[in-house]
């Protein structure tokens, strides 16, 4: 990985395909066991352990979908240029 500076406070981050997959992984593994814990965070209060545990799986599904997208488009790109 790495990350470049490219200006007003942006930064451009560049990953490799294995990393974004071990990434996704990494995040498909570590989702269930936070929302566990978050549950018994909660204490006696199912409904609210409920509410935060599913509230925290969309965050993770976002950051989980967002990456497999950006690895599709890597795979793509790299099989037009295998075509070319």
């Amino acid at each position: 990985m790495s990350v470049e500076h490219i200006g007003k406070g942006y930064v451009k981050i560049c990953v490799s395909e294995e990393e974004l997959e071990d990434s996704i992984a990494g995040l498909s593994q570590l989702k269930p066991i936070l929302q566990e814990q978050v549950m018994k965070g909660n204490g006696r209060n199912r409904q609210q352990g409920l509410f935060d545990a599913a509230e925290l799986g969309k965050h993770f599904d976002t950051a989980i979908d967002a990456m497999t997208m950006l690895l599709a488009g890597l795979k793509g790109e790299r099989e037009a240029q295998n075509e070319e």
